[in-house]
């Protein structure tokens, strides 16, 4: 995830997903100074709950968009 306000937290990236399919974990990326980058990261238990997850991709969480792109890892 990318794109996602500075100030929010794991349980307000949780409730972005609560309408498709809610992520068994999330985690907001720190910076160098350990401040929010922008970036999070969603995982989810099957690759069809990312896929609901992937109709979110470019919608606002407040005033800022949110890109979704797909990991490449063995893990949904």
């Amino acid at each position: 995830m990318s794109g996602v306000p500075f100030r929010a937290t794991e349980q307000e990236l949780k409730d972005f997903f609560r309408d498709v399919d809610e992520p068994i974990r999330v985690k907001v990326i720190l910076n160098r100074d350990g401040r929010p980058s922008g970036d999070a990261l969603a995982e989810f238990d099957s690759e069809e709950a990312v896929d609901s997850a992937m109709t979110k991709d470019r919608e606002c969480m407040g005033s800022r968009y949110v890109v979704l792109t797909r990991e490449g890892t063995n893990k949904y």
